[in-house]
């Protein structure tokens, strides 16, 4: 359980993100762990808003996901369950 935060280095608008499933040591990690995973978005770092999930169709091809369409400098990625995504 936990999440993934990238910080961009500016402001930008996204509508969507191309996301895969880890599939480097597939013997002790699924490649669809994170599935259902929620993406945020943040100006300041602090104040997340859900944007989109992850499908659980992502796991060993990179798949698109639409988004609500906001301005961000913050990315995160949040699951109650494992999390990996590549």
């Amino acid at each position: 359980p936990g999440w993934i935060v990238f910080e961009l280095n500016n402001e930008f608008d996204i509508s969507s993100c191309e996301v895969g499933g880890y599939t480097g040591n597939t013997s002790a990690w699924g490649p669809t762990n994170g599935s259902n995973a929620q993406i945020m978005f943040s100006k300041d770092g602090k104040n997340f808003t859900e944007v989109g999930r992850i499908p659980s169709n992502f796991g060993n091809s990179i798949v698109n996901v639409s988004l609500n369409r906001q301005s961000t400098k913050f990315v995160k990625i949040n699951h109650t369950s494992y999390l990996g995504i590549g």
